[in-house]
């Protein structure tokens, strides 16, 4: 009789969850490996580029020089790409507590001058609000700040926009649709159909007058327009102030009043920006006001991620696509918006 081969031990649990660890630890090395390639190689493609990054344990700030100068003489740029929105955000949002702290560090670092690099269609009104708020902090510790519009700074983009010093778009940037917007659906006879009755129990007429199975009441309906008139009025304002040149009366009529979008060279022959030109203008500009001759240019970014090591996920800005496809989903029922969710030239 021949002696049976030995049995091959099956894996147990421990095993199964061993080997995924090797595998997670190989990946992470890999993800680190091809960081440090990227960075190794961005050296040697670019002598003057730097890459630094702070250690401050209460922001996570990337710091990446794109040109270097008199390092006393610093100029900070801060990406505002995607939509604005609370808390942490998407691939393509801009999260208003990064920007926030952005532009605190730059207060703190007391920098020469702030550049806001603008690719954003707008976003959520109070997070909007909160970044302009910070804005104006910088402004009154005496450090210059300055516009630079790329594919599209509409809305919300314009409304940080109104809080610089000087404004620059691209000739064919896509700006202004200054105004507010609510969004909501009302699938009330989708649920007649199916004979689907909804119950709501309140306290008062108007605790659900953004029910969405329901038409709106006339009550209801001039409690929300009156709301939209109320935050626009306030965008107007900003407008006004940060601009000097227009008066709120013609912000609200139009050509602006109507929300409309313009290319760079119409809004600046309706004053609602300084000057066409390009990020380097807008170098130039910064070290001017700053009094600079020979600056550092620094650029923020957030920390990038090992999923964005591997994939490359924030090497290139958003597209004009990516920023305005999401805004239609970006908008939720009963909630106010800075936001142009189409990109149609007026």
């Amino acid at each position: 009789m021949r002696p049976q081969p030995p049995r091959k031990k099956k894996r147990g649990f421990f095993g199964g969850c061993l080997l995924v660890f090797v595998i997670l630890l190989s990946l992470i090395g890999a993800g680190t490996v091809v960081f440090a390639i990227s960075v190794g190689s961005l050296a040697k493609s670019a002598p003057d580029a730097i890459y630094r990054a702070t250690t401050k344990p209460q922001r996570d700030v990337n710091q990446s020089y794109v040109q270097v100068g008199d390092r006393k003489q610093k100029i900070v740029i801060i990406p505002v790409h995607g939509i604005i929105q609370n808390g942490a955000g998407g691939r393509y949002a801009a999260p208003s507590e990064m920007l926030i702290d952005f532009l605190k560090e730059a207060r703190e670092q007391k920098v020469g001058a702030v550049i806001l690099d603008l690719n954003t269609p707008g976003g959520e009104m109070t997070a909007t609000d909160e970044v302009y708020h910070e804005l104006l902090k910088l402004r009154e510790a005496g450090i210059p700040t300055v516009s630079c519009m790329r594919s599209v700074c509409a809305s919300g983009g314009y409304y940080l926009a109104a809080g610089t010093d000087h404004i620059i778009a691209n000739r064919l940037t896509f700006t202004g649709s200054i105004g507010v917007i609510m969004g909501g659906i009302n699938y009330g006879k989708l649920l007649e159909r199916w004979d689907i009755k909804p119950e709501v129990y309140k306290s008062g007429e108007l605790k659900d007058f953004m029910n969405m199975s329901r038409e709106r009441s006339e009550r209801e309906a001039a409690m929300v327009q009156g709301m939209i008139d109320e935050a626009f009025l306030e965008f107007a304002q900003v407008v006004a102030d940060g601009r000097g040149e227009l008066e709120v009366a013609a912000i609200l009529e139009g050509p602006i009043g109507d929300a409309g979008v313009f290319s760079g060279t119409r809004a600046l022959e309706l004053k609602l920006v300084d000057e066409l030109g390009y990020l380097e203008d807008a170098i130039d500009k910064a070290a001017e006001l700053a009094g600079f001759d020979d600056p550092s240019v620094v650029r923020y970014g957030s920390m990038p991620g090992l999923l964005d090591s591997l994939l490359g996920a924030k090497a290139a800005p958003p597209s004009l696509q990516q920023l305005i496809a999401p805004a239609h989903a970006a908008i939720k029922p009963g909630q106010l918006y800075f936001l142009c969710p189409i990109g149609l030239l007026k």
